[in-house]
């Protein structure tokens, strides 16, 4: 059984209704966590700080990410973290045997931020996790790293990117089975639905389209 790992704060409290309600209609379990007056779920201390663009950047630190999911490893064996603005379309055929799964972003957005390293080439909002010391000690490695260098993103990268050339790789740093995921099929970030998109994530200036999807697929 997959559990869908989403977190959020009362200004993300629609998404997190909509993206939690499209997960239980495909049969996953939800695992929710309150980052802030959203109203349900798991209450999670946060710094508001952390859930802002940093200074000069467009980023949130969004150093609660790696923590919680420490957390949620403990409470479920298959994990699936999506972005509070990532919603699942269809159901999800991730099966294999690796420790953590991750997406590869589009060409030309890897092109697009090539000279930005908080971006990199992996999309840390949609993370697929299978329990296991393995996984378990690169959440703890990756927990300790976004609070060295003040960002989920860029700790995920330093650590990830290096030994990831494209969709469909599977390596192993330092032991952890990555397998390598394409973001057309699992983490598309272009705002519109696609034949073969599963799950869409509304990332960026992007929220109004989320909200019209949401409102299209309830109505």
């Amino acid at each position: 059984m997959l559990t869908v790992v989403i977190a959020g704060d009362a200004k993300f409290s629609a998404e997190v209704s909509c993206a939690s309600a499209a997960a239980q209609r495909f049969g996953y379990e939800v695992l929710t966590y309150d980052l802030g007056g959203l109203g349900w779920g798991i209450p999670w201390e946060t710094d508001p700080q952390d859930l802002q663009p940093s200074p000069g950047g467009s980023f949130p630190p969004c150093l609660f990410k790696p923590t919680i999911l420490r957390d949620a490893i403990y409470r479920a064996d298959h994990l699936v973290y999506t972005d509070a603005d990532a919603v699942i379309v269809d159901a999800l055929d991730i099966e294999g045997d690796y420790d953590v799964g991750v997406t590869i972003r589009h060409t030309k957005e890897i092109a697009a931020y090539r000279s930005d390293p908080r971006v990199g080439k992996i999309n840390a909002g949609v993370l697929f996790l299978q329990n296991g010391p393995q996984t378990r000690e690169f959440l703890q490695h990756w927990s300790d790293a976004t609070v060295r260098v003040g960002g989920d993103q860029l700790a995920l990268n330093s650590f990830l990117s290096p030994h990831i050339q494209r969709a469909g790789d599977e390596v192993e740093p330092g032991g952890l089975r990555v397998k390598v995921f394409d973001s057309a099929d699992y983490n598309e970030t272009r705002g519109a639905p696609t034949d073969r998109a599963k799950i869409l994530h509304f990332k960026g200036g992007q929220r109004e389209k989320f909200h019209d999807y949401c409102g299209t697929c309830s109505s």
